[in-house]
């Protein structure tokens, strides 16, 4: 293939050597990557169009030993006779290894902090074992047709204690998942001739019930293309509609409520609406990345660099039929990023090996980034001394305190102490207990699933708040109970797969609208008893899909 176009008539071109190994791909903004191979096709080296490269180094088998980043930074690999790697180190010297029986099975790997992890199977080559590090064991049993059927769990305390527990996986004669039962509860799940999932029904056990588990049922429904149409769960049912392409058109909310989406081409996202009200109207690139996106009276703008990342932001209070007049190519970006039209702004840059290295944001100022050699972040300046942050870790990326040598490396991944903070663990892993200070301490307790299901915060004695969670079949947070200080605070949550969708809570509620295809928040829709029309607020993240600023629709 030399070229391909889509739907909406932008091209991608392609090229070949002449053994047909390809050598370069040019998108359809003229953004061109070049791969230097050898005679047999070994990719040597790749150039990208912001001008760095990455090279790589094989041994005779064809197999990767060596890859070299933007910065000139070097991971190897050292592999043993059969090609399986024996050990890596990375550009900071420190290494893992792994190690394997005659079976050619991992059967241990040692981390940066030379603690190992130990695995063992049985004849048919299935895990049977699993010994970690902080000493917690997990075991796993399999019927004859090779689906696994139990996982008992050993866990060990700081005194040494080592209970069990165990959860069993019943199956039918095709291996599908009839029934999960532990400690807490019993589900069972029912499917269509079609092998879909049509129920969860979850039962729960005396034990379950302390810790504030609930029965409940979770229905789902399908179209004959087998498109979710329905879920219906105790928080409420949605039904999803589809176009053609099998892009959602419209999601019906429990409140009767319809979210729409608009689609251009072959499913890119070019509105969003609610029963109609404008939420967010979306121009793109000729990659069909999002450029422009109205929030409310702010346009939001987005450019890219050659790679692909985010280079700058910025939501104004000019018309959008004028941003096209203002985003000239000629003119350097920065000049219409920092317009005084613009109440948000903020730019990126990025080093060689595609870190982060700079931002330069209207309200937050100038932050630069430091990394050491294997890409950990080594300090955070601002300019500003309350602010600037500098990290410190073992072998084994665990942060570790400055100026004490106390503890000098976690070998258990279980940390201890940072800063004024003291950490305790259950013995299977999960943190119970945080001592801030001497004053003020926190505890959490978690079901057999290792999910939180109540914290408690202590001040000088005493109990300052309380807070009680609950969980559906899917291990979604469904609600919350708060005590602060004497007063009550009621939460619940509704999702649309694993995106909270939904927060309810007596006399209000939020609905939660997120940019295409991601976790990353747009806006929310704020509902209140006895108020005639909503309020919507929009969401500005940063290339990390972190929210850094809140505006109102009004702004």
């Amino acid at each position: 293939m030399q070229r391909f176009q889509d739907c909406s008539g932008k091209s991608t071109y392609y090229r070949y050597d002449e053994r047909h190994h390809l050598v370069a791909v040019t998108d359809a903004l003229n953004n061109t990557t070049t791969l230097e191979r050898k005679p047999d096709g070994e990719v040597l080296r790749i150039n990208h169009p912001d001008g760095t490269s990455e090279t790589f180094t094989y041994n005779e088998l064809g197999q990767v030993l060596t890859h070299t980043d933007g910065k000139g930074q070097t991971t190897q690999l050292l592999r043993n006779g059969r090609g399986l790697p024996k050990w890596r180190q990375d550009a900071k010297g420190q290494t893992i290894t792994y190690e394997y029986d005659k079976a050619i099975r991992l059967v241990a790997l040692t981390n940066e902090n030379d603690a190992t992890y130990n695995f063992a199977y049985d004849d048919a080559d299935r895990l049977i074992e699993e010994k970690r590090i902080d000493n917690l064991t997990r075991r796993f049993s399999y019927n004859l047709g090779g689906h696994l059927t139990q996982v008992e769990e050993i866990g060990y305390g700081e005194k040494g204690e080592q209970p069990r527990r165990s959860t069993h996986l019943e199956r039918d004669p095709i291996g599908r998942l009839l029934a999960k039962l532990n400690d807490d509860a019993r589900q069972d799940y029912a499917y269509d001739d079609g092998d879909r999932l049509l129920s969860i029904e979850r039962k729960p056990t005396d034990t379950g019930r302390k810790l504030g588990i609930t029965a409940e049922k979770i229905d789902f429904a399908y179209d004959l293309l087998g498109r979710l149409v329905k879920e219906t769960t105790p928080q409420g049912a949605l039904a999803y509609e589809y176009d053609p392409l099998s892009n959602l058109t419209t999601l019906t909310l429990p409140t009767g409520q319809h979210l729409n989406h608009l689609y251009y081409g072959s499913g890119h996202l070019h509105q969003l609406n609610l029963d109609g009200q404008l939420i967010s109207d979306m121009e793109r690139d000729d990659l069909h990345r999002e450029i422009y996106r109205t929030q409310g009276k702010l346009t939001s703008c987005f450019g890219y660099d050659s790679m692909g990342r985010k280079a700058w932001q910025y939501a104004t209070t000019l018309p959008a039929e004028k941003l096209s007049q203002i985003q000239n190519p000629l003119i350097k970006p920065e000049r219409y990023v920092e317009h005084a039209y613009n109440p948000i702004h903020r730019r990126y840059e990025y080093d060689p090996a595609g870190e982060l290295s700079r931002t330069l944001d209207k309200l937050r100022g100038e932050t630069q980034y430091e990394y050491e050699a294997n890409g950990q972040l080594l300090a955070r300046n601002t300019g500003r001394v309350v602010d600037g942050e500098e990290f410190r870790y073992d072998a084994a990326a665990n942060r570790l305190n400055f100026n004490t040598s106390r503890f000098d490396h976690v070998k258990d991944n279980r940390l201890k102490q940072w800063a004024n903070h003291e950490y305790k663990y259950d013995v299977w892993g999960n943190l119970i207990e945080k001592v801030v200070g001497i004053v003020r301490w926190q505890t959490f307790t978690y079901d057999c699933e290792n999910r939180l299901v109540k914290t408690e915060t202590i001040a000088d004695t005493q109990v300052e708040s309380t807070s009680s969670y609950q969980y559906d079949s899917l291990g979604r947070r469904v609600a919350k109970q708060s005590e602060i200080k004497g007063h009550t605070d009621h939460k619940r949550f509704l999702w649309q797969g694993l995106r909270m969708l939904r927060e309810e809570s007596p006399g209000q509620s939020s609905l939660y609208l997120y940019e295409p295809g991601s976790y990353a928040p747009l806006a929310r829709v704020d509902e209140k008893e006895g108020e005639v029309e909503n309020r919507v607020y929009y969401f500005h993240t940063d290339q990390h899909l972190t929210i850094r600023i809140t505006t109102s629709a009004a702004v």
